[in-house]
């Protein structure tokens, strides 16, 4: 009898324990990894310890409420430059379910065949949150392609005391103006008046495309042929690179920056030997961390140009983009997106990366961008009807680095505007016969 009770007792224990461990066993089968590739500074391998913290605590929580979903994270090199690796992965069927892209790579992902539909992300009226034109610009042969998480305006930015100092409230926005007001600066003791990359790379063309724009001229036409050196487009090009070129030759601006980024130039800001910089939005908070007493007294001004035009301010950031074509994990994909867009994930990051929020909401709701003047003034900027994409087009990286290649010896004297257009030209243009134009 004893023996027949424990075996019983040890009969029932076994039930017991087989009826708690089914459902874990069965939802280890049935659990999807969802893939997702993303420069470090957009995922929970973030440089920065806040913002890596912030993503874990994102994706723990998606994980959470998504107990079907396990997140993988794939991280890239990051940068504006990494495409060819995107590419490369893309080409040979090893690229993630989900992405955090430079927006300027999607209509050379688009071309090949590697984006799937995102319409059915977000709602209409989620979609009515973002900005003018936002989802347009991702739009590709009649779908959506990817979100924006943010965007990054580049311009001057300066320190409100020192400008008062020279007798100005903001650096001019009208070029002769702001020649004027650069050697005013030289005079009273700066070595420079302004400083902005001029290196091959998207961030000089963040700087030159807006004053492209801004003189009613364009780099390639509707089609997407490179056309930036025909009439009128080609005197509006050499004009910029002309008001450049000027910048150092009057000693506004020094020559070192055709081999300078953005993080090179920003120590001789801080040290006082530039009155003003180019700057990204995004810096907004490293600035602000570097030098803390810059915090209520840094300004923001629009990029000068002649004749009373104005810069067009550019849409230019990171985005998600899905991948994967199983329905399963394209549904699991799609779920994580949204998520991660919702502004209870989206506003507090925003806030931690200094990034100028896409929706509208954040704006208006989030104290550290509601509450500061630095950033309605760059949220009253950022309203310009004109806001646009950079390109639609493939063709986009092969003419940004064509013309950008250029500018380091345009600024030297090394070559004249007229010159570095028909180089450019003759680099855009094999760019294109590569692309199948």
């Amino acid at each position: 009898m004893i023996n027949n009770r424990l075996t019983r007792r040890t009969f029932g224990k076994l039930v017991a324990a087989l009826a708690v461990a089914a459902p874990t066993l069965s939802f280890a089968q049935q659990q999807i990894e969802l893939s997702v590739i993303a420069a470090p500074n957009f995922s929970p391998g973030a440089t920065n310890p806040a913002v890596a913290d912030a993503y874990k605590a994102a994706w723990a929580k998606f994980e959470a409420e998504n107990p079907d979903v396990k997140l993988k994270l794939e991280p890239h090199a990051g940068g504006t430059e990494a495409l060819q690796e995107i590419l490369t992965k893309a080409s040979s069927g090893r690229l993630a379910d989900v992405g955090v892209m430079d927006t300027f790579w999607i209509p050379r992902l688009h071309a090949g065949g590697y984006l799937q539909p995102m319409d059915d992300v977000l709602d209409d009226a989620a979609k009515a949150d973002y900005l003018p034109g936002v989802i347009e610009a991702t739009t590709h042969d009649g779908a959506l392609r990817s979100l924006y998480i943010y965007n990054s305006w580049r311009g001057i930015f300066y320190r409100p005391s020192e400008i008062k100092a020279l007798g100005y409230e903001a650096p001019p926005t009208d070029w002769d103006e702001f020649i004027a007001f650069g050697k005013k600066a030289i005079e009273s003791g700066k070595k420079s008046a302004v400083m902005f990359p001029a290196n091959m790379s998207e961030l000089t063309m963040l700087y030159m495309f807006p004053q492209i724009l801004g003189l009613g001229a364009e780099i390639h036409d509707a089609t997407g042929k490179p056309n930036f050196f025909e009439s009128p487009n080609r005197e509006k090009l050499e004009q910029v690179m002309q008001m450049w070129r000027d910048l150092v030759a009057d000693g506004l601006m020094p020559a070192d920056v055709g081999g300078m980024d953005e993080t090179a130039e920003r120590p001789f800001f801080y040290s006082g030997e530039t009155l003003t910089i180019g700057s990204s939005s995004s810096f907004i908070n490293q600035l602000y961390a570097d030098v803390p007493d810059i915090k209520g007294d840094l300004g923001a001004a629009k990029l000068p140009l002649p004749g009373g035009a104005s810069p067009v301010p550019l849409l230019a950031a990171w985005g998600y983009t899905i991948h994967t074509t199983d329905p399963v994990k394209a549904d699991a994909a799609k779920r994580f997106v949204r998520f991660m867009l919702d502004p209870a994930q989206l506003a507090p990051l925003n806030a931690l990366q200094g990034h100028l929020p896409i929706r509208r909401s954040i704006w208006e709701t989030t104290p550290a961008f509601a509450e500061d003047p630095l950033f309605q003034q760059l949220y009253d900027i950022q309203n310009d009807p004109r806001l646009r994409e950079r390109s639609i087009f493939p063709i986009y990286p092969a003419i940004k680095d064509a013309i950008t290649g250029q500018m380091a010896d345009v600024i030297s004297g090394k070559v004249t505007p007229a010159q570095a257009v028909d180089n450019a030209k003759t680099l855009a243009m094999e760019a294109y016969e590569r692309l199948g134009g």
